[in-house]
């Protein structure tokens, strides 16, 4: 008789108790990737190993900003999210920086 495989989780994999405690301490400051505990900067999602790890896989691919790690759109240098936020700067006045009433 053989004994059947347990159904897998809906959440995926188990992860050890100090990758889940170090996660739940530190919070939205871990990296993106579910089983890393590294600390990132603010205002980005993936810790500086897996920035490296990820702009390295997309190779020729990847946006030119430096901490992005989403490819690029076709021969422009940038992908979609910075090419908008460029667009963006580009007819916003300095003066008005910061504020959504213009």
């Amino acid at each position: 008789m053989s004994v059947p495989d347990p159904a897998p989780s809906p959440r995926g994999p188990a992860r050890p108790w100090w990758v889940l405690l170090s996660r739940w301490m530190n919070g939205a400051r871990v990296c993106a990737v579910p089983d890393c505990i590294e600390l990132t900067d603010p205002d980005l999602w993936h810790c500086r190993t897996h920035i490296r790890e990820l702009r390295a896989a997309l190779g020729e691919h990847r946006c030119a900003e430096p901490d992005c790690v989403v490819p690029r759109d076709g021969d422009d240098p940038l992908c979609h999210d910075h090419r908008d936020a460029e667009l963006i700067a580009g007819y916003v006045p300095e003066s008005a920086a910061g504020r959504w009433n213009m």
